[in-house]
């Protein structure tokens, strides 16, 4: 009869603090204290490994109220400019990716940072920090993980794709010539499409917000060195979302478990 809205006649203010878990608050306080970067679901997912039982939405809640949540760009849709196949598979050592980033240091200019990930289980396989940006570091990269995976350098048999996109270090005869000779079957990606190759774009993002922009590097071997541990914490510590958040090596481990 008045034209008032039902859920105005019905809603009752709250004050939010007083309901707010103090508790779980300080521990969300500690996670992010020493991890500014993480979002509401990676906190969630770091109480529920430390065993801290803990409700998604009351994570988000207690953030957003304490103004700790982070903000993260829209992302503007647009169409695709080609059809697509994606680089995730389901099965490890089918397809690898890779891809390359640098690092700015105080005295030693330029580092350069090559890295194979597997693209079912996420790990990152293969790693080389370098001073240059050559196809013969980024070989390195991958004969690191050659060697990881299979024990020893194949002779031929690796029977794995390597996804790669259209820098010239990739399409250099001597990177081909040596990952044909290891039995990689390399597939490149078509120019101006990152998204094909979205795994291991995504994984250098998250080096650069989880590392890389963390530190201010004065020289080569203090980069190398905080990237090498970073790339173990994130293989063996580290929740990953699309893995059910389990890390990269406990996912491959349960795989391995319901394969045998």
């Amino acid at each position: 009869m008045l034209n008032v809205a039902r859920s105005t006649a019905y809603y009752r203010e709250h004050d939010r603090a007083e309901v707010v878990d103090e508790v779980l608050a300080q521990r969300i306080k500690h996670l992010i204290d020493a991890e500014p970067y993480l979002g509401y679901r990676m906190v969630w997912a770091r109480l529920r490994r430390q065993g801290t039982p803990s409700n998604r939405k009351a994570v988000q809640r207690i953030m957003q109220i304490k103004g700790w949540q982070c903000h993260r760009r829209l992302k503007k849709r647009c169409s695709p400019r080609v059809e697509s196949k994606l680089s995730v598979e389901r099965v490890s050592n089918v397809r690898w990716a890779t891809d390359a980033t640098y690092v700015w240091t105080r005295f030693d200019g330029l580092v350069y940072v090559n890295a194979i990930l597997d693209c079912a289980d996420r790990e990152c396989i293969g790693l080389n920090v370098s001073q240059r940006n050559d196809a013969r570091e980024a070989a390195w990269a991958l004969e690191d993980a050659l060697i990881r995976r299979f024990g020893a350098l194949p002779q031929g048999n690796a029977d794995v794709v390597l996804r790669t996109d259209n820098a010239l270090v990739y399409a250099s005869q001597l990177y081909r010539d040596l990952a044909k000779s290891y039995g990689l079957r390399q597939e490149i990606i078509l120019p101006h499409t990152p998204e094909q190759n979205g795994l291991a774009e995504s994984f250098m993002g998250t080096l650069k917000l989880e590392c890389i922009w963390q530190h201010r590097f004065d020289t080569h071997d203090e980069a190398k060195a905080t990237i090498t541990a970073w790339v173990k914490h994130y293989n063996e510590s580290r929740p990953h979302s699309r893995l059910n958040y389990l890390t990269p090596v406990e996912w491959r481990s349960r795989q391995a478990e319901l394969s045998s």
